[in-house]
Parts: C-alpha cells; sequence; structure tokens
C-alpha cells in the first residue's frame, strides 16, 4: 500500500511540475523575491487541482523560501480528510506522514523543489468539491 501511496504522490507532484510555467519573480520591498502561481492538473489523489498562490523567497541572514497556495479539488472524497494536517518529516527529508500515517510528498508548482515542511488546511466546499491551502517550506 505504501508503495501505490507513494507512486501516486509522485505523479501528483511530477504533474505540477510538468504543467507549472510558473517562475516569474518581482522583488518585493524588504528585498524578497515573489512569484505567482497559477496552474491546473488532473491527479489520481484529489481529481482535478486547480491552485494558485505566491512564492516569497528571501535571502540573508533569514533567509527562507515558501509557496503559500490555495487549491480546489475535484475529488476530496478519495483521500483528503477535513482538518490542518502538519506533515512530520521522514527519514529522507523529503516525505512526510501525513493523513492518518501515510508517506506524502510535495513539489512546488512554482519550480519543482521538494518541500522540507508543509501545512495542508483541508476543507469541503459543500458541492462536491474540496479546498486545500498549502503552505509548504524548501
Amino acid at each position: 500500500m505504501k508503495s501505490v501511496i507513494l507512486v501516486a504522490a509522485a505523479a501528483l507532484a511530477l504533474a505540477g511540475t510538468a504543467a507549472a510555467g510558473n517562475g516569474n519573480g518581482n522583488k518585493a520591498g524588504n528585498g524578497a523575491q515573489t512569484g505567482h502561481i497559477s496552474i491546473t492538473y488532473p491527479s489520481p489523489i484529489g481529481g482535478t487541482w486547480t491552485c494558485s498562490g505566491e512564492r516569497v523567497a528571501k535571502a540573508g541572514p533569514s533567509a527562507f523560501t515558501k509557496d503559500s497556495e490555495d487549491c480546489t479539488i475535484s475529488d476530496p472524497a478519495s483521500y483528503f480528510t477535513p482538518g490542518t494536517w502538519v506533515g512530520m518529516p521522514w527519514t529522507n527529508g523529503f516525505a512526510f506522514v501525513l493523513f492518518d500515517d501515510r508517506q506524502w510528498f510535495w513539489a512546488s508548482d512554482f519550480d519543482g523543489r521538494m518541500a522540507t515542511a508543509i501545512t495542508y488546511v483541508v476543507s469541503l466546499n459543500g458541492d462536491g468539491t474540496g479546498h486545500v491551502h498549502v503552505v509548504a517550506y524548501y
């Protein structure tokens, strides 16, 4: 079962990376680089994902890179339970234990980088779709 989940998670991550085409950046007033994320892709986990959000990358003594996205998924019943889910890093540093002890990956919809920390807030929209707010650090 875990290998199926890992393969499906990898497919989700790669689908977003292949279709993203994102990467346009702007410089914010605080020296951080910002870029917009806007993407739609099919996935065996959650159905079709339609996401938009922002990438913020800041260099210097308080450096960080973060994506924050809001996604509508067409089939939340296929995998997602409503609630707040915080990824607990797994031994390889790029997988998380989420959603009732399943191994999970997230590749950025901005540039395909593998997340090192992640939080999902999952809710149902009442029309058969779901909403996933994703905050990921790289």
